[in-house]
């Protein structure tokens, strides 16, 4: 079926009519033959393979801590101007936070890509003729000019151009949920690098007056051995004493130059050590443990879960697309065109509007779109899958964050007494030691007990901070808490 048009008549094609009635008998014939087979099932996001504890059921009664407000800034509640310098320095300058805003910004493009191939399409396009003239041959030489817009439009009969203008959709919304819980890690690990940083340079502190302690005692058990009153074995023990202190503040400085190097990584510049001296050198106050939300708002809000949910739906649309790819489609062209110059015949000007419209039906690729269809089904299969995992992998790192918050502070009270006591028990062995009741190798393992319970509490600060972050990961909802007065909460 076609439609001609020029400057002064139209043509009809003889049966057009019939034709339509036939053509659109036959595309409804093909409609139904290929949708004998039934579209794939899309995978329910709330069929999920286990049960969710009672505990996590939102109401009164239920919370397992203190509920505080919702805030996007969870790190504000350190009150540390260097962390939150860290963080923008990170969101600005992390390489990988870059590959993955491309990523992002990629998936917007795919999608415009994507739509704007639907609907009707033109190609405007010109030629020029010129020919000379032959010998022996007379009208042969003249101009040309060729004028002509390619106009095509392929109907959505079966919705496959929606289905996979949803995947597209999904895929970018995917790809934006993505990006967010990039930034929300990679905040959470400038978080915990920075408490490495103040942890260490804070145990330093400890161990540097501690080698001044030592220090000192050697120099007096020097001094009292050239008098005479103090054994040469004495000033060996308290010699070996001061190398282990010293051999233990190398050891904090290794681990220290570790962790700003890590962290200048993060932050996107040259990893040396230096540049660091402003970072705090004592742990900030422990905030209140936020309450676990209940599972709907942990799966609404946290962005690995729903970009993998959105990843599902893009999956589940692909699916539908491949199976509507098995239908015929029908297509409407529209070629209307110019001719000018002396070889048109037509006095030198010319209009002509060619319309076709035909349909497709697959036939001998039947079997290659069946297994493209059974692909993307399986895809979809796989993308649940991935989803199932995530969302456990949620809940299990809630768990285990409400779990250590507990065990952590039972052992921080426990370590904090046996601090108290180490300290009651040097001060006595110092002096019984001076009374010549102990010998100096009691006293000096009293010292050390009290030193390494000491640096042992500002360890178990250390890792209940971080512990703190990983809860703001794994809910996906970052909470602000105003912190405690006191140093830790018992």
């Amino acid at each position: 079926m076609w439609i001609s048009l020029d400057s002064s008549r139209l043509l009809l094609e003889s049966g057009m009519r019939s034709s339509i009635r036939s053509m659109m008998t036959g595309l409804g014939v093909m409609g139904v033959l290929a949708g004998c087979s039934a579209p794939p099932v899309p995978q329910s996001t709330n069929d999920l393979p286990f049960s969710v504890p009672n505990q996590w059921k939102a109401g009164e009664g239920n919370s397992r801590a203190e509920t505080t407000s919702a805030s996007t800034g969870w790190f504000l509640v350190f009150n540390s101007s260097v962390l939150n310098s860290f963080i923008e320095e990170a969101f600005e300058n992390n390489p990988n936070l870059q590959i993955v805003k491309q990523r992002l910004e990629a998936a917007g493009i795919d999608r415009n890509r994507i739509v704007s191939s639907f609907g009707p399409q033109g190609v405007i396009s010109s030629d020029a003729l010129t020919r000379g003239r032959m010998s022996g041959v007379r009208n042969t030489s003249g101009n040309q000019a060729i004028f002509q817009l390619d106009m095509s439009w392929e109907l959505d009969l079966w919705g496959r151009q929606k289905a996979l203008s949803r995947e597209a959709r999904w895929r970018q919304k995917s790809a934006e949920n993505a990006f967010e819980f990039e930034r929300f890690s990679l905040a959470a690990m400038v978080a915990r690098l920075w408490l490495n940083i103040v942890e260490h340079k804070q145990m330093l502190n400890i161990q540097q007056k501690a080698i001044l302690v030592w220090n000192n005692q050697y120099a007096s058990a020097l001094s009292r051995y050239q008098k005479g009153s103090l054994s040469i074995n004495d000033v060996h023990t308290i010699m070996s004493a001061l190398a282990s202190s010293q051999a233990q503040l190398e050891k904090l400085e290794r681990t220290l130059g570790m962790n700003i190097r890590a962290l200048k990584v993060v932050l996107g510049k040259y990893p040396d050590k230096t540049g660091m001296g402003f970072v705090e050198s004592i742990l900030p106050p422990a905030p209140v443990f936020p309450r676990a939300d209940a599972p709907a708002e942990l799966l609404m809000k946290r962005p690995d879960v729903t970009a993998v949910r959105a990843e599902l739906e893009a999956k589940d649309a692909a699916t539908v697309a491949a199976h509507l790819a098995m239908y015929p489609s029908l297509k409407l062209s529209l070629l209307p065109r110019f001719l000018s110059g002396s070889l048109t015949g037509l006095n030198g000007n010319s209009s002509q509007i060619d319309a076709s419209a035909g349909f497709a039906v697959p036939l001998f690729n039947r079997r290659t779109l069946t297994a493209t269809r059974d692909k993307a089904a399986l895809e979809a299969k796989q993308a649940f899958g991935r989803y199932v995992q995530t969302v456990l992998q949620a809940y299990q790192e809630v768990e285990q964050a409400l779990d250590n918050e507990a065990l952590i502070n039972n052992e921080w009270r426990a370590q904090k007494q046996a601090h108290e006591a180490a300290n009651a028990a040097t001060s006595l062995n110092a002096r019984d030691y001076e009374r010549g009741l102990i010998p100096l190798g009691d006293y000096l393992a009293s010292q050390n007990r009290a030193l390494e319970l000491e640096q042992s509490i500002i360890a178990l600060e250390a890792l209940r901070l971080r512990n703190w972050v990983s809860l703001q990961l794994a809910l996906g909802n970052p909470v602000s808490a105003q912190p405690t007065n006191t140093k830790n909460n018992t």
